[in-house]
C-alpha cells in the first residue's frame, strides 16, 4: 500500500473515531456541537494543505 494511501486510511479512521467518541458522551450542548463543527472544518482545512504539499513533494520527487 502507498504511504499515501495508508495515510487516507488514518486521517479517515481518526474521524470515525472522533465520532464515535462524540456519540459515546450522550448529548452535548448547542455551543458545543458548533466548536467541534468548526474544529472538524479546521482539521479537514489542515488535511487538505498536507494533501497539497504531497503533490508538490510528488512533482519535486522528493
Amino acid at each position: 500500500m502507498e504511504p499515501k494511501e495508508k495515510l487516507e486510511e488514518l486521517h479517515k479512521a481518526s474521524l470515525e473515531k472522533a465520532d464515535e467518541y462524540l456519540k459515546s458522551k450522550g448529548e452535548i450542548g448547542q455551543e458545543h456541537h458548533e466548536k467541534i463543527n468548526e474544529a472538524k472544518k479546521e482539521w479537514q482545512a489542515a488535511w487538505n494543505k498536507f494533501l497539497e504539499l504531497l503533490i508538490v513533494l510528488e512533482k519535486l520527487e522528493i
